[in-house]
């Protein structure tokens, strides 16, 4: 069951008043909520484990069952609370005792007592996180988070105002009380997301309880979120400068839209000179960051100033917080040095270094099929002058071939979709890639384009209506998206049921028809996946297949499906089989025509089911995408 979870427009600022005219009754208030709905969630969730428990010690009432009745209950309690999982990497003072010295000196100066510990990640953010001990109630545990490309775009006196801020959220007992509005949202959200029409009366009684006070308290808590950051900010403002939390926040901005805009062009061309992901991508990051012009930096901040308050992100926007600490906006340009380089000096190199590894291991198999895809097939079609205007080619292929091109040659592309249009008039696809290339810059003619591609082709419905959701929410109307993202959710996840048990019987009966990829896909997946040790071999097959329109009961929806089989080795040193999966989907899904779902079928070289799988696929050519040399396909390493 969804549940719908973004604030009411129309509502949050009668609440906002409220909560300026009186803060402590309205977070008592709040506080309310929070505990009543988390102590209600817990009983839910408790009771189907401890009624029989209880049931068991009425009927045996020896003394061994009474006394262990209350234990079992608090082990019941504690296990169906939600895991909170601290962001980023927990290092030791021994390893960066610097660090550690900069934070105390800073925390004694603000006057804020408490243990912290330090963790480090790779955003460009800094968050303040607070975990509750026993039971979620005894004992307290802090940590404070740094991306280092924070550490990396800062000065020294600007990273000084993130901190403080962070330690607001500390010292006015954010963590708390956000532990509490944390277990009582997300708890209900995720308990009822598990919920199926199937489930007992009691279950579904508690997913319509969640249906009714999630979107009452998503309100209520959104207006205290809020307030946090107006607080922190001030003690931020008060413990260094607000001169000083203003740059920060003004180098915050615009360092994301370096990241966002500037950061992927240059990582393109990188990505063309060499497959190699680069050794010191965080330096690269910083030289991009010091080459933009300073105009370029100008229209940046402005645009960041005119940027409006969103429902869906609980820190105001950048006008309004500088506003609150009597700031106006102004550019300090690039940090240099670094904060990085400032506090730790000759083991910033070093930071740098575990960053760069870290990040070099996680984004090698995306850079390389990134770096086979615009070297087997976008340079190609680009001194191709006719390559989308190839009446011999299948329809299949040209389509891919704009999708492929969407990003390199908008202009070429806009024009064959349009003349596809007059020419395939029957089909959606066209009008759903028109649609992606119009998506970020005019929402509103997407979402006209991406509704008449689902009438014409509705295999293109949960793709379009994912689409269709961002759309809606760029146009700022957030309720409508969530309602569109969930109708999406729900038609995929009932289509992937219907076809995963038809794949899998074709497998079984070996029916599956050869896979419909293009030629020039096929070198990208065979170098991208010999990138990856733990891939063994990948296989693909294609199935027609008829399934039930969710969405419109009675109707059903004809669609070309690609099945993916990855046979993967289990020995292979600190594998994650079901990432690893996800991945080679990824790139398979990223080489299919428009309208294509791919699912996938993995299975461990170890497997006798392996063997056989194989050996079915085998006896026909058309289906292998990669065999690793000198391997069985379904047969362990000697």
């Amino acid at each position: 069951m969804q549940i719908r979870t973004v604030p009411d427009a129309a509502l949050v600022p009668r609440l906002e008043a409220q909560a300026r005219e009186n803060p402590a009754a309205y977070r008592r208030k709040v506080a309310l909520w929070a505990v009543c709905g988390d102590v209600i969630l817990t009983t839910m969730q408790a009771l189907p484990w401890i009624v029989p428990a209880f049931i068991g010690v009425l009927l045996q009432p020896i003394p061994l069952f009474i006394w262990a009745f209350i234990p079992f209950c608090l082990l019941v309690i504690w296990f169906v609370r939600p895991n909170v999982r601290m962001p980023g990497r927990p290092v030791a003072e021994s390893d960066w005792p610097a660090l550690y010295q900069f934070v105390r000196e800073l925390q004694q100066q603000v006057g804020m007592r408490g243990k912290i510990s330090i963790a480090l990640d790779d955003e460009l953010n800094a968050s303040a996180f607070e975990s509750r001990g026993l039971l979620g109630i005894l004992g307290t545990k802090r940590v404070l988070t740094l991306g280092i490309p924070l550490l990396a775009s800062l000065t020294r006196e600007q990273l000084q105002a993130v901190i403080a801020h962070e330690f607001g959220h500390f010292s006015r007992r954010h963590g708390r009380l956000g532990h509490w509005l944390y277990r009582a949202r997300r708890g209900w959200i995720l308990y009822a997301e598990q919920i199926t029409t199937h489930d007992s009366a009691f279950d579904r009684s508690a997913a319509h309880f969640a249906d009714w006070f999630v979107p009452h308290f998503s309100n209520l808590s959104f207006v205290t979120s809020r307030q946090f950051e107006y607080e922190a900010d001030a003690d931020a403002a008060g413990a260094t400068s607000s001169a000083t939390l203003a740059e920060a926040l003004v180098q915050l901005h615009i360092a994301a839209r370096i990241w966002q805009g500037p950061l992927p062009k240059a990582k393109r061309a990188w990505i063309a000179e060499s497959r190699q992901t680069p050794e010191d991508f965080l330096q690269r990051w910083q030289a991009v960051c010091r080459a933009v012009p300073a105009d370029t930096r100008a229209e940046m901040l402005q645009d960041a100033l005119a940027e409006q308050s969103d429902l869906m992100d609980t820190h105001p926007c950048l006008r309004e917080r500088l506003a609150a600490i009597g700031e106006s906006a102004r550019d300090a340009g690039a940090a240099a040095p670094c904060a990085g380089e400032s506090l730790l000096g000759p083991d910033w190199s070093k930071m740098a270094q575990e960053f760069n590894t870290a990040w070099r291991e996680r984004n090698s198999a995306d850079w390389a099929f990134e770096h086979f895809r615009l070297k087997h097939v976008v340079q190609p079609l680009l001194e191709m002058p006719a390559a989308l205007e190839d009446r011999s080619q299948p329809r299949e292929t040209l389509l891919w071939r704009a999708a492929m091109l969407q990003e390199e040659a908008p202009d070429r592309v806009g024009a064959a979709l349009r003349e596809w249009q007059s020419r395939f008039p029957e089909d959606g696809r066209p009008f759903y890639l028109e649609g992606c290339m119009r998506l970020n810059t005019e929402p509103e003619a997407a979402l006209g384009l991406f509704k008449q591609a689902r009438k014409l082709s509705p295999a293109l419905i949960p793709l379009t209506m994912q689409l269709s959701s961002v759309a809606t929410s760029l146009l700022g109307q957030h309720k409508e998206a969530e309602a569109q993202l969930h109708a999406a959710q729900t038609q995929q996840t009932k289509q992937a049921e219907d076809c995963q048990s038809v794949l899998q019987a074709s497998l079984g009966s070996g029916t599956l028809d050869v896979h419909c990829l293009d030629a020039m896909a096929m070198p990208v997946l065979e170098n991208t996946l010999h990138e990856m040790p733990a891939v063994v071999s990948a296989w693909a097959g294609c199935k027609t297949v008829k399934f039930r329109n969710h969405l419109k009961p009675g109707e059903t929806i004809t669609a070309n499906i690609l099945m993916v089989i990855v046979v993967i080795d289990p020995e292979v040193e600190s594998i994650n089989a079901d990432k690893v999966t996800a991945r080679v989907l990824r790139y398979v899904s990223s080489c299919c025509p428009p309208g294509i779902e791919v699912y996938s079928r993995q299975y461990f070289c170890t497997e006798m089911d392996a063997s056989d799988v194989v050996e079915k696929l085998s006896a026909r050519p058309g289906y292998q995408l990669f065999q690793r040399a000198n391997r069985g396909a379904g047969k362990p390493a000697n």
